[in-house]
């Protein structure tokens, strides 16, 4: 999801050093858990790709759609639903084809008056919306959104991290209730603050600028002084 707000900031030229970069940290964590068990670590990967699997909690958008438990999935079941079929290789690939399209209309939308503060609130719209397509969603995907959101409240000089506050506690709350209410209350819940968050979130990042104002330090720009017009001699 990150990889598209940081190739748009990016110039062409030096994304090999960022590819290779990224290559190298991922393997440096990565490379031990391979190692022990490859084929047990691919598996996983293709899996966790191609399905969502059976699990369906109601903090989700897709929550309306879930259809009554089947017989024999009751370990599956969340206050009375599953997931649909059709769901489960669905949501995964397109949280990640997500990032692309939404990364591009935020890069040419802006043109000169390109901000990278505004990348990591980008970057904070596509992890909120990661949780929120996600039939699985649980409290702590919501970490990298807090994150990012807080690293762009603090980049764009705010005294105090508010929206960042208001959305932690929205998410404390969201999950802190659960078994207390039924799934399509937790549902409401959840999405009472989630759509207006993430449609604050994407008229921020989209509105036309006119100029780079607050935008981050740019090298500076030296202007020569014209010399005094020399006189000659008559």
């Amino acid at each position: 999801l990150a990889a598209a707000p940081v190739l748009l900031l990016t110039p062409v030229a030096r994304w090999p050093h960022l590819v290779l970069a990224a290559a190298a940290a991922g393997g440096a964590v990565l490379l031990p858990v391979v190692l022990a068990d490859p084929g047990h670590f691919l598996g996983n990967q293709v899996g966790v790709a191609a399905t969502t699997g059976p699990i369906f909690h109601p903090r989700q958008i897709w929550w309306p759609l879930g259809v009554p438990v089947a017989p024999g999935q009751l370990e599956w079941a969340h206050m009375g639903r599953m997931a649909p079929a059709w769901l489960l290789p669905v949501t995964h690939p397109l949280i990640v084809a997500l990032a692309l399209p939404l990364g591009a209309l935020w890069r040419r939308g802006r043109g000169p008056a390109l901000r990278p503060d505004d990348a990591l609130l980008l970057l904070a719209l596509l992890f909120l919306l990661r949780c929120a397509l996600d039939p699985w969603n649980l409290a702590y995907y919501h970490l990298p959104f807090v994150l990012a959101l807080l690293a762009w409240e603090v980049r764009t000089g705010r005294a105090l991290p508010l929206v960042t506050l208001a959305a932690t506690a929205a998410i404390q709350l969201s999950f802190a209730v659960h078994g207390t209410y039924g799934g399509s209350e937790a549902f409401l819940a959840y999405m009472a603050w989630v759509v207006p968050m993430a449609a604050w979130m994407g008229m921020t990042v989209y509105r036309p600028r006119a100029s780079l104002v607050g935008s981050w330090p740019a090298a500076p720009i030296s202007v020569a002084t014209p010399s005094s017009p020399s006189t000659s001699p008559t």
